[in-house]
């Protein structure tokens, strides 16, 4: 039998890309598979023999309304590493499930006490778990996403005997303490505060004796010292929060007294109020439908990018260090890439061994350390099936 021309080949295979909305480089990439679960959801994997290239595509409809994100942590607590495979498993309540994720932040992943915490924002079901810095992916209470520059502050007010004279400082959450600064731990933290260095810590519990609220964006609360230690290391029970001050930041307030109350204030830049789901990455690789200059790293890796246009959201993972199968992007290709794929926003997550893309019970791609590699957190997409 005569073979068809080369070019009637990618005649035939044109029409498909271009119905899945995906970029075309003639005589470099072909589908090798697509399928669609559940309703509102794609996935496509691409193969691009020139460079190579091994890239995984998770395309959602936004007007699906049985689709939500959510992220997780190892377990529930910051402290602690899990694969995207255990987070992605353990997700889901109230008759949503999940259905697809990828590997998020960037992370402390050398051993120590503070292995695992994430480097950037993070909110959980309205939660706040871990401080604003940097860019960020998140969707707002309207429903609208967003990928930008997000900061925050904790902002605690010192009790004083003098109401004139009180302190205000700004503390941390949920991570390392360092010289001269405060730290205010919550319980998705872990059980203790890892602090072995000195200082002091207060137990802190609501002041009008109704139970702790989670900490949220522009929160506000007054809270009673219920205890005070100068032995670190403290739990961080159930119902509590503790606020911990190094030593050089502790001789400069005024000599704190058990019954005594502070309060807090949380601020995030822009307004968060009423986030539901949010998580750090960087940089930016596209804004406002145009590239990001800046994002300029050229060394090739496995890549993990987030992105979205007005109609759809993608979650891309691209295999790396692997010269027979991929070789990874630089930075400024994976922005082109998402910018070809129509993203009109994009966000570039941690990368190399944690690159991973989970999907219906299954590791799609193939990582670079050979094995999932143990993370801080993931994105997760849960569907909820209303049959």
């Amino acid at each position: 039998m005569t073979r068809p021309p080369r070019y009637l080949k990618i005649l035939l295979l044109l029409p498909i890309l271009l119905m899945l909305g995906l970029p075309f480089f003639a005589g470099q990439q072909q589908v090798v598979s697509s399928t669609v679960i559940p309703a509102g959801i794609e996935y496509t994997h691409q193969r691009n023999g020139g460079i190579p290239w091994s890239i995984h595509i998770v395309k959602i409809d936004r007007a699906s309304n049985n689709l939500r994100f959510e992220t997780t942590v190892s377990n529930g607590k910051i402290l602690g590493l899990g694969t995207v495979s255990e987070q992605a498993g353990a997700a889901g309540h109230d008759g949503w499930s999940p259905v697809a994720a990828i590997n998020g932040d960037f992370f402390r992943i050398e051993k120590g006490p503070y292995q695992g915490d994430m480097l950037g924002l993070q909110i959980t079901s309205g939660t706040l778990i871990s401080s604003p810095s940097g860019p960020s992916f998140w969707i707002g209470r309207d429903g609208s996403y967003h990928i930008g520059q997000v900061s925050s502050r904790i902002n605690v007010t010192w009790p004083s005997a003098n109401p004139t004279t009180r302190t205000a400082f700004v503390a941390g959450l949920n991570g390392p303490r360092t010289e001269g600064r405060a730290v205010l731990f919550t319980t998705e933290f872990g059980a203790t505060t890892r602090t072995e260095d000195g200082g002091l810590e207060f137990v802190l519990e609501p002041a009008n004796g109704d139970p702790i609220a989670p900490l949220t964006p522009s929160m506000q609360a007054d809270l009673r010292i219920v205890k005070i230690h100068d032995d670190g290391n403290n739990d961080i029970r159930p119902g509590t929060m503790v606020l911990s001050l190094d030593e050089a930041l502790a001789e400069k307030l005024p000599p704190p007294e058990k019954g005594a109350i502070l309060h807090i204030a949380v601020k995030t830049v822009p307004d968060l109020t009423g986030v539901v789901t949010a998580i750090g990455g960087g940089p930016v690789l596209v804004h406002n439908d145009r590239i990001n200059p800046d994002a300029d790293q050229a060394t090739r890796h496995p890549r993990t990018a987030i992105g979205f246009n007005n109609k759809h959201f993608y979650m891309v993972v691209v295999d790396g260090r692997q010269p027979s199968l991929s070789e990874g992007m630089t930075m400024p290709e994976l922005a082109q890439f998402m910018a070809d794929l129509g993203a009109t926003e994009a966000l570039n997550m941690d990368g190399g061994g944690s690159s991973e893309l989970w999907m219906d019970g299954q590791v799609m791609n193939s990582p670079s350390d050979g094995h999932e590699r143990p993370i801080a957190n993931a994105l997760v997409v849960l569907n909820h099936d209303k049959r």
